[in-house]
């Protein structure tokens, strides 16, 4: 960021399973946004790690976490939704996690 963060973040994680959420998870209050990024990076990082099997690929790990796994949401301190997709991260993850 080119300017000093002074807004504070939450990260909220919502489970994937069921179209209506029934559970989240909420990080608290975050210094700035490198800090909620990190916390968003590590709930992918669990799930991933709770959903991969053996000789999974990564494809099926992929479609594996969008139906199990927890979605992290960045919200700032007024509880404004951030415009943050982790698509790119998920993707990679999954294939660093494979081997296919």
């Amino acid at each position: 960021m080119d300017k000093v963060d002074r807004m504070k973040y939450y990260v909220i994680a919502e489970e994937n399973y069921s179209a209506v959420v029934l559970r989240s998870r909420e990080f608290g209050l975050v210094d700035n946004f490198d800090v909620a990024l990190e916390i968003a990076y590590k709930v992918i990082d669990d799930s991933l790690g709770q959903i991969l099997t053996k000789d999974m690929t990564s494809a099926d790990l992929y479609k594996e976490f969008l139906s199990w796994g927890e979605t992290p949401k960045i919200w700032d301190e007024n509880r404004k939704l951030i415009d943050f997709d982790p698509t790119d991260y998920l993707k990679a993850k999954c294939n660093e996690l494979t081997d296919k």
